[in-house]
């Protein structure tokens, strides 16, 4: 009995200590008002995860005017790998054609606080899925008309509400626009 005692004990508080989990990741914010400025444009952006969902409602508008508004609807898939979130979204866009259509898009985007504490890093890819139809769209706070483009981001969090990122967004068939972001988390 007395060899009981001790042995319950300490498996009572090996259970209770594997019972508490570690405390969340602070996790990647998607609700955020944003200004973007590259060497030809502004860009303001609104987006949000809807009702505390993964899907995420988004509305750029460009300063000038071949791009104008676009709305931008996706769903992200929390912690794929390696902690690494993944959006798949379609967005609205206009061909050379003058007709509107749809651009689709992946992105892949993780916290890098193993480097630094609030760093980010993100990588896409976006295109009309036409083959040899140019679209104008807006992705990474820049604009441009081709048929699609690649797009990196390094991002850090200033604090909990503030974003500061540096982007290249590379069109095909046009010149790499470089791209200055501040976004406000709310």
């Amino acid at each position: 009995m007395k060899q009981i005692l001790p042995i319950l004990t300490l498996t009572t508080l090996a259970a209770a200590a594997s019972a508490q989990s570690a405390p969340a990741a602070a996790g990647l914010d998607y609700n955020n008002a944003s200004i973007s400025r590259n060497s030809q444009t502004n860009t303001l952006g609104v987006q949000g995860l809807l009702g505390g969902s993964n899907v995420l409602a988004a509305l750029q508008v460009s300063s000038s005017d071949s791009f104008g508004a676009q709305l931008t609807l996706g769903y992200v898939f929390k912690n794929v790998l390696q902690a690494t979130d993944v959006t798949i979204t379609a967005s609205t866009a206009s061909h050379h054609d003058g007709n509107t259509g749809t651009v689709y898009g992946i992105t892949l985007r993780r916290q890098l606080n193993e480097i630094i504490n609030g760093l980010e890093a993100k990588i896409g890819f976006s295109s009309s899925m036409n083959r040899g139809v140019d679209a104008t769209f807006i992705v990474g706070g820049a604009g441009a008309t081709a048929p699609s483009a690649w797009n990196t981001e390094i991002a850090y969090n200033i604090n909990k509400n503030y974003q500061l990122a540096v982007g290249l967004v590379d069109f095909k068939g046009v010149d790499n626009q470089k791209v200055i972001t501040l976004r406000y988390n709310f």
